[in-house]
């Protein structure tokens, strides 16, 4: 049994009395449907918010969790119906549970621009310092994407913009590494260390030339990023970069060694 099954059914019995509908619904063993997947949750998806009230008035569990360990609070922020996240928070649904990865529904929110649901999760306490199995908290994944307005309003609600993963690798190095050049400036405004190693020994000068991340590359020597610092294999960036023939990082960095403001 499907998603799509368990969708056109909703639907089809929304259409009759929502109270004799949510009593079908929920005489039907939640469990058999794809991948462990409820009623509520796949309610919570589509955004059907009178069935989704019904099935909570009737005791639908909250909290039950699919095979991945996501909840409905889950599935209401991935495809951003914040009105049933919003009534999902006010029945008392768990914003802190953890899926089979341990990623939180603010974690998920703060990696897939969900900037709704972040707000939200946070005005309502959601723990910001919660970490997944890869030792990632929600700024960090916030930080592997395009999602500069999370990341302000992460850090505005306490986030420690210095966190690292379990491989040492802060906020600015995901940033550098994905050349998130709005990410990267967030950081920077706020005070993050542009200097800070992972367990290489490479900074997000590094990461930036290593990858080609170009206009990165420029906002951190503009900010005075150590250029000349070495990785654990003696290898700096511009090592880096001509090694990979990321040649616009190769003229990046000979320009700032050659304009004399950095002495090694």
């Amino acid at each position: 049994m499907d998603c799509d099954f368990i969708k056109n059914k909703i639907y089809e019995l929304s259409k009759s009395s929502i109270n004799n509908s949510t009593k079908e619904i929920l005489s039907i063993n939640d469990y058999n449907f794809y991948k462990k997947t409820t009623a509520l949750m796949i309610a919570s998806y589509f955004g059907f918010n009178d069935i989704a009230k019904e099935l909570i008035e009737n005791k639908a569990d909250i909290n039950a969790q699919d095979v991945n360990g996501k909840s409905a609070v889950f599935f209401s922020i991935e495809n951003d119906n914040i009105e049933t996240l919003d009534m999902l928070i006010e029945n008392k649904a768990n914003i802190n549970i953890q899926d089979s990865k341990g990623i939180t529904p603010l974690i998920w929110a703060s990696g897939n621009g969900k900037t709704k649901a972040v707000k939200i999760l946070l005005k309502n306490k959601a723990d910001i310092n919660i970490k997944n199995i890869y030792g990632e908290k929600a700024i960090i994944w916030a930080s592997k994407k395009d999602n500069p307005e999370i990341l302000k309003i992460l850090i505005e609600n306490g986030a420690n913009i210095n966190e690292k993963d379990e491989d040492k690798c802060s906020c600015a190095i995901w940033s550098a590494y994905n050349n998130l050049v709005d990410n990267m400036k967030v950081l920077i405004e706020n005070g993050a260390d542009i200097n800070a190693k992972n367990s290489d020994g490479n900074n997000p000068v590094m990461l930036a030339a290593e990858c080609g991340s170009a206009e990165t590359l420029k906002v951190l020597l503009e900010n005075g990023a150590d250029l000349y610092e070495k990785d654990k294999y003696g290898t700096t960036a511009l090592m880096w970069a001509e090694m990979l023939n990321k040649k616009e990082c190769v003229e990046i960095l000979k320009y700032y060694i050659n304009k004399g403001d950095y002495i090694k």
